[in-house]
């Protein structure tokens, strides 16, 4: 790499870092921390990843976690699957809790 190239090389990994950091956010969902995340459309996972960013109270977190559970069971067994049986030491709430992004 010349001197040339070399300040572009390092704007676009500085770039592409801060656009990954930026994405995750407090709450990054996906299929491996969210029940029935694949029984949802890629809209739905969206707007669940935004409700869980957009929660303020640790009440109100396990509010809606326990509501998306319910929904997600009633679709399973509509669709004649089963949902994936995950055992988190905590709950989302409580992650989100411990690294301040809920009260």
């Amino acid at each position: 790499m010349n001197n040339r190239t070399l300040p572009i090389a390092v704007a676009v990994v500085l770039l592409l870092a801060s656009g990954t950091v930026t994405a995750r956010g407090p709450w990054m969902a996906g299929p491996g921390n969210t029940v029935g995340w694949q029984l949802m459309t890629p809209e739905e996972q969206r707007t669940h990843r935004d409700r869980m960013r957009s929660l303020q109270t640790y009440d109100e977190c396990n509010t809606y976690v326990a509501e998306h559970r319910a929904l997600m069971a009633q679709r399973a067994k509509a669709r004649g699957v089963a949902l994936p049986q995950r055992h988190y030491r905590n709950s989302p709430c409580d992650r989100m809790k411990a690294r301040g992004f809920i009260n």
